[in-house]
């Protein structure tokens, strides 16, 4: 057995349990291997470049991840076709660094060409290809792209279903519909998944990383459907948990404190709110920029918590923000932000009436249904006909129409 297909097995063991304290300490030997270059031939260094980039992406340090694996991929690129395999794992991974780094449409790009190499060189029911359509799935939803996420999941499910003997990779790609089915409304199919998919990876490892991710989509879910101490509870749970694995200004920490936010608003804990989503704001405008989606749900969501603490132009001022980054990106999640905007615009109407001896306010009555119609036509477009969003949005505006 050669040096790279015994760090190949041994890697492939120690991620298939995620366990990061082991992964951590493969560092150390792979680089030793490195430092005698003279002992190994071009394709060798290559392929232990590779791996050491995988390493670097469980552990979370995704510019040493880029560097090594754009660098393996580099030399292998000189050796034609005799690395196929290794070079579209690479290629996948790279993609999933790019995805943790920000870069969504790079990411994509990525894993696309990840997977036409899987399938044209290789089985089109070939195991790797069905892992590398989850990552692709991933992107698709984080890019709003819900069908297609939905469709290349499945098409990756069916062949896991069939090939895939030890249940890991199956069990992950369920729990990625499962997030899915969170994205577009349907909450509690994710419900019933995650958790199935939650007690898998419990007897798999009681560290396995996929525990947190979990636990933090299930937190959103309990929160959707009403139980917001529960919702708390189980975010702050992920969070413990992610803080195990990663550093404190991780994006992967980062999330988890956008939706922990989120679940102190709904439970009125508004100054710890405000806390944590300017945490997390910061770690997103470090790590994404200020113009990224996702720092422009944080931002969205202070305007929410400004909003229930009725300060108007604050709300007003971090809403239009989030707008404007949401308008930019062209992700169907914007209807949220003009759902929220709806609503202000419907306080400052009944505010408006109160302090005015209920003198018109016809102005911001009309600007809330104006955001709400919008919010409702992108909804028709991107999510299905029985969106529970779509529900919601549709009775605000009979509610208003009607008065």
């Amino acid at each position: 057995m050669s040096i790279d297909e015994f760090l190949e097995e041994y890697i492939d063991k120690v991620i298939s349990y995620q366990d990061m304290s082991k992964i951590k300490t493969l560092v150390y030997h792979c680089k030793s291997f490195l430092n005698h270059s003279e002992l190994l031939d071009k394709p060798t260094q290559a392929l232990m470049l590779g791996r050491i980039g995988i390493i670097q992406y469980y552990r979370g340090i995704d510019k040493e991840a880029k560097y090594f694996l754009e660098k393996s991929l580099a030399i292998l690129g000189d050796f034609n076709n005799r690395y196929l395999s290794q070079s579209a794992t690479f290629l996948a991974y790279l993609g999933n660094t790019y995805k943790d780094l920000g870069d969504y449409e790079k990411a994509k790009n990525l894993l696309e060409r990840s997977l036409a190499t899987y399938r044209k060189h290789f089985s089109k029911d070939h195991i790797q290809s069905a892992w590398v359509m989850v990552y692709l799935g991933n992107i698709y939803r984080k890019l709003g792209e819900y069908e297609k996420s939905k469709s290349i999941l499945e098409k990756s499910i069916s062949v896991l279903k069939k090939e895939d003997t030890k249940n890991a990779h199956l069990t992950w790609a369920l729990e990625t519909l499962g997030v899915l089915y969170r994205s577009i409304g349907e909450h509690e199919k994710a419900r019933v998944l995650l958790e199935e998919c939650l007690q898998i990876f419990k007897k798999i490892n009681e560290n396995h990383v996929d525990i947190e991710w979990i636990l933090e989509n299930l937190g959103i879910i309990y929160g959707e459907m009403g139980d917001y101490q529960k919702a708390r509870d189980t975010l702050e749970e992920s969070l413990l948990a992610y803080k195990k694995s990663f550093n404190d200004d991780y994006v992967y920490i980062a999330s988890c404190l956008y939706r922990l936010g989120v679940a102190y608003i709904r439970v009125e804990e508004y100054k710890k709110a405000k806390t944590t989503l300017e945490k997390s704001l910061a770690i997103y405008e470090k790590e994404y920029g200020k113009n990224h989606i996702d720092t422009a749900r944080v931002i969205n969501e202070l305007g929410k918590l400004y909003l229930k603490e009725k300060n108007f132009d604050l709300a007003e001022k971090n809403l239009e923000k989030a707008l404007f980054l949401f308008e930019q990106s062209k992700h169907p999640d914007i209807y949220e932000v003009l759902e929220d905007l709806g609503e202000l615009y419907l306080q400052k109407s009944r505010q408006k009436k109160i302090k005015e001896a209920n003198a018109p306010s016809q102005f911001f009555t009309v600007q809330a249904i104006n955001y709400l119609r919008r919010a409702l036509e992108i909804l028709k477009i991107h999510f299905p006909e029985n969106s529970i969003y779509m529900k919601r949005i549709q009775e605000k505006l009979k509610q208003i129409e009607s008065l």
